[in-house]
């Protein structure tokens, strides 16, 4: 049986902010895109890359290279115009992008899976339980692969869902 049915796709937690401490990144940023990945039905897999370098030990957590192949999937933005931050610190101003809605196969999709490759260990579960069944290290990813993996890209962690 397929792991991934039931679901519209996976959710790859992959970071937080660069400078995000533990704390920030193993659950603000992790419980906000669990409640994004249940909002629109993807199976979250929480795989941590190097960006967030407080967390990322290069010793511990850059050990193997997992290559399986997948189709990646868009998530469109939506730029906040109106609602801006404000930074006292350094005067700048930012707008919200809010992650919308993953954007599904096309229905005449004719793109084959292409390889994926992901770095080192994901960290998490270094520390935690998985909070799914997906995983590429163990061979365990979606047979069906118009189940598409999609990514949050950096501002919209940062600038949106954070």
């Amino acid at each position: 049986t397929d792991i991934c049915a039931g679901y519209d796709g996976v959710l790859r937690i992959r970071s937080g902010d660069e400078g995000a401490a533990a704390g920030t990144v193993f659950f603000i940023y992790v419980v906000n895109q669990l409640l994004y990945a249940d909002l629109y039905n993807l199976m979250p897999w929480i795989h941590m890359d190097n960006t967030s370098k407080h967390i990322y030990d290069f010793s511990i957590h850059h050990n193997n290279t997992i290559k399986f192949e997948t189709i990646l999937g868009e998530i469109p933005t939506k730029v906040e115009e109106e609602s801006k931050i404000y930074t006292p610190k350094d005067d700048t101003i930012y707008h919200l992008y809010i992650p919308q809605s993953p954007k599904p196969l096309p229905e005449h999709y004719s793109e084959v899976a292409k390889e994926y490759t992901i770095e080192g260990n994901g960290v998490w579960e270094s520390y935690f339980q998985p909070v799914s069944r997906f995983s590429p290290h163990n061979n365990r990813i979606c047979k069906n692969k118009k189940k598409l993996l999609y990514e949050l890209e950096y501002n919209q962690l940062v600038l949106g869902i954070h």
